[in-house]
Parts: structure tokens; C-alpha cells; sequence
């Protein structure tokens, strides 16, 4: 019958010396020798409240703010990064590539572009993003501008 030979960690052997109870990962290395690891003590999750802060209502009438835009070497947009509202929670950072973006605009979604402030859901606003027709292609433009290219004034990735 094989030794089972256990090794463990500075931090692991101390804690057991010190008789303090710890959780203990524990990996076979390649020679059958079983390793023990402390674990770090759990963190405590803690709520922050700060006095006063809410996001303004404005924020509440607007569906996607793309915050980066990449452009492909033709000069078209290949994706942005936005955050989405969805109902009354924004959402977590998101990649939308050209055609989910024009199925937004198409589908009357209010597509404005800015950048996240601190707060969840706060945005320094920009402008609105629009969906121009030059002939058979479709432009995407914000702040009014008139682009032989797409161009959102937001920076590039």
C-alpha cells in the first residue's frame, strides 16, 4: 500500500500551528503528493450608501449609451461598446456588432452616445446616434454630422 505525503503551505502550516481553523484547498501534484493551500477569508460584502446620489430621469428615456466604437479598415463600424437598458436596470458592458446596432435604430430605440460616470446607470450624455441613407448604403452618425463615413466621436478601439 502507497505513503500519502501531505506538503502544506507556509501560511497553511502556521495557521495549524497557531491552532486557528482555516479552509484548505488541497491539489495532487505530479509526484502523488497532496498539497494543501489556506484559502483567504471570505470578503465581507458591504452596501455603500451615498447620500443624495440618483440618476437622473432623463437617463430613464434612453435605451443603449455606446461608450468605444471599432471601425473597420474601411472606415465602417464594425462593433461599439454600450451599455443597454433593460426595463428600469442598465445593464453590464456589452459588445454590438453594426447589424444589432442598425436593428436598434431601425426598431426606434434611442441610441445616444457618452461615457459612464461612477454611479450605475449615470452617463455623461453626448449625442443622438443616427442611421443616414447615401444611397444604398446606411451611415451612422452622431451630433448631426454629415460623414462620407460612419462616425459616432467616440473613442476608438
Amino acid at each position: 500500500m502507497g505513503m500519502l505525503v501531505v506538503v502544506l503551505c507556509p501560511v497553511a502550516a502556521q495557521q495549524a500551528a497557531a491552532g486557528e481553523p482555516r479552509d484548505l484547498h488541497g491539489t495532487l501534484d505530479l509526484g502523488g503528493n497532496l498539497r494543501l493551500t489556506a484559502l483567504p477569508p471570505p470578503m465581507e460584502s458591504q452596501e455603500i450608501e451615498v447620500p443624495g446620489a440618483r440618476v437622473p430621469s432623463s437617463n430613464r428615456r434612453i435605451d443603449v449609451v455606446i461608450v468605444a466604437a471599432h471601425y473597420g479598415p474601411d472606415r465602417r463600424l464594425a462593433w461599439v461598446q454600450a451599455y443597454e437598458r433593460r426595463g428600469s436596470v442598465w445593464g453590464d458592458k456589452l459588445l454590438l456588432d453594426r447589424r444589432a446596432l442598425l436593428e436598434h435604430l431601425q426598431r426606434k430605440k434611442r441610441v445616444f452616445t457618452g461615457a459612464a460616470r461612477a454611479l450605475p446607470g449615470d452617463f455623461d450624455l453626448g449625442h443622438v446616434v443616427e442611421l443616414r441613407k447615401d444611397g444604398a448604403a446606411a451611415l451612422l452618425t452622431a451630433g448631426g454630422k454629415s460623414a462620407a463615413t460612419d462616425d459616432l466621436g467616440v473613442p476608438v478601439l
